[in-house]
């Protein structure tokens, strides 16, 4: 298929009458932890990407291409099943839907990253375009933590609940901020003094009667946090209203004493990795009050011990995971007192593994990050919490758990040695990628492997093309296009040429197309290897363009 290479981006509005916005290149989609935490806090990422400050080049604006053509073409490109060796192969189960708009402080749609800084979709970055949509429906469903960043706007943190093969919708706008102020008290109902307070990804310290300010917050469901040494965190939603003020009276936050908890692992199998330990509340009521998510997985070398300060009072589960082990048992109950230290000890036995070296032309892949995965992965948690039914993670914000996908890095010589985790699935996936990110290897595993060595390969993910053939188009044609559920910048199409859709992965795509409510394409499966073709024949209106009375309608200039 003949590549083409565009030099232009054009301008031309479209939704409510302005004009379309394609921007340059999007940035690059490595972009994880964006939520600090508090101190107790291990992060469970994996430290080979970390993110880069937001910067967006300025917005060129084009006038050569003149168009009568009002209404844009419209495809949209749904994954349906995803080759076995590429990135997000276990992604079965992750069909929660989410969609919305962030708009700036003058209400306009404005570009910007979400972050998923928690939940079971951590790490995972969606891009909003020129109009302020963003979008994906590949999804893992529970409750989700999405902060949005942009240039020369406050922060905004909020909880979304994500739920199975279903719809959820998150709309920020920046216009018209309200005031929040609040005080923080103590057990003895004393304003506590230099507490650390977050609301909506802002930070604010309380003075000496526990009172605190934060001059403009998003209206909307505000997440909230504070901490202060010797007393148990806080989490709490805040209801932000359009333009208005949070007085401290509406917003108090009373704090208790916390505990402190000791975790100790007996036994050193493995020692030169770190166990993680998950915790979390036994009683439900707890789980809200306290930000679970911050303080799980707590690190402990096998052999030695740790400590996690100021958590609260109640019954407490432990889940321990290690390479090459299985906690016995899988879960210790503990029980937390105000203002007391308890001290547990988790022990382990040896588990089977699955081990090999990891190379890189024919060198030992020192540091390479080697990952497998269960293929249903929401499934392979919910076994692991011991949960029965999807639903049953909205409850808190939860940690992916090492038994659904666990990542090490390979040693100075390039081996690894991971737990297999066959009791949950015979089937997985494993693959590797160098320190750099430039290169990957990946396996199905069947069950049964011991040993298994990877070779990585240089790749170019994502690079697979899908052409849409447009023949006789005289002038212009606005396009839109949405690839699951995240919306592309709009644009115009020049004459005469076909519209290249790049940056896919191979795998099997649902293809539709649409011009003013007329299907021209309906969900044509197509799998896709490198390039794929489609033949798309536009209606008159799609070619000769709108008269003056319809262009002035639908808002063209």
């Amino acid at each position: 298929m003949r590549r083409r290479s565009y030099a232009w981006i054009a301008l031309f509005v479209a939704l409510g009458g302005g004009a379309w916005v394609l921007f340059g290149p999007r940035p690059d989609r490595r972009a994880p932890d964006a939520v600090e935490a508090a101190p107790a806090v291990a992060s469970e990422q994996s430290e080979a990407a970390k993110p880069a400050p937001v910067e967006y080049a300025p917005l060129p604006v084009f006038e050569s291409l003149e168009t009568t053509v009002v209404f844009p073409l419209e495809v949209v490109l749904d994954l349906a099943r995803l080759d076995a060796g590429d990135e997000g192969a276990g992604r079965s189960g992750a069909t929660a839907r989410l969609s919305g708009m962030v708009v700036d402080s003058a209400g306009a749609g404005t570009r910007c990253e979400l972050r998923f800084a928690g939940g079971l979709n951590q790490g995972r970055v969606l891009f909003s375009d020129g109009l302020g949509r963003f979008g994906a429906n590949d999804l893992y469903p529970g409750l989700a933590l999405v902060q949005v960043v942009a240039p020369g706007l406050p922060g905004c943190l909020r909880e979304v609940r994500l739920r199975n093969e279903r719809d959820a919708l998150l709309n920020v706008s920046f216009a018209r901020m309200a005031r929040v102020a609040g005080k923080v008290l103590g057990p003895d109902g004393q304003g506590v003094a230099e507490a650390r307070v977050q609301l909506d990804g802002q930070s604010a310290t309380t003075d000496e009667q526990g009172g605190f300010v934060l001059p403009q917050v998003a209206a909307g469901e505000a997440l909230l946090f504070v901490d202060k040494p010797g007393l148990a965190s806080a989490r709490s939603i805040v209801a932000v209203p359009v333009g208005g003020v949070v007085e401290p009276e509406q917003l108090t936050i009373v704090l208790e004493r916390g505990a402190r908890l000791t975790i100790a692992v007996d036994e050193p199998i493995n020692s030169g990795v770190e166990a993680l330990v998950y915790l979390m509340a036994e009683a439900s009521g707890a789980q809200r009050r306290y930000p679970w998510h911050r303080v799980s997985p707590v690190r402990v070398w096998p052999g030695g011990q740790a400590t996690v300060e100021d958590l609260p009072s109640g019954p407490l589960a432990l889940r321990l995971f290690h390479a090459g082990a299985r906690a016995k048992p899988e879960r210790v109950q503990v029980s937390l007192s105000p203002g007391e230290e308890e001290m547990v000890v988790l022990h382990m036995e040896p588990a089977p593994v699955v081990a090999g070296v990891v190379t890189l032309r024919g060198q030992p892949a020192r540091d390479a990050v080697v990952r497998l995965e269960t293929p249903d992965r929401v499934g392979s948690l919910l076994k692991s919490y011991g949960q029965s039914n999807w639903m049953q993670l909205e409850a808190e914000v939860y940690s992916n758990l090492p038994s659904a996908v666990q990542e090490i890095r390979a040693n100075g010589r390039g081996e690894y040695s991971i737990s297999s985790y066959e009791d949950l699935s015979a089937r997985r996936f494993l693959t590797a990628v160098s320190a750099d990110g430039r290169s990957r290897a990946a396996r199905l595993l069947k069950g049964g492997e011991t040993r298994v060595d990877l070779q990585l390969e240089a790749v170019s993910a994502g690079a697979s093309v899908v052409s849409l053939r447009l023949p006789s188009r005289w002038q212009a044609l606005p396009v839109r296009i949405v690839v699951n559920g995240e919306p592309r910048d709009p644009f115009l199409l020049p004459p005469g040429q076909d519209l290249d859709i790049e940056g896919l992965p191979s795998g099997e795509w649902l293809v539709s197309a649409t011009w003013n409510g007329e299907a021209l394409v309906e969900k044509r499966s197509l799998v896709l290897r490198q390039e794929a073709t489609i033949a798309c024949e536009l209606p008159e209106g799609a070619i000769a363009g709108q008269d003056e009375d319809t262009r002035r309608r639908a808002g063209a200039r």
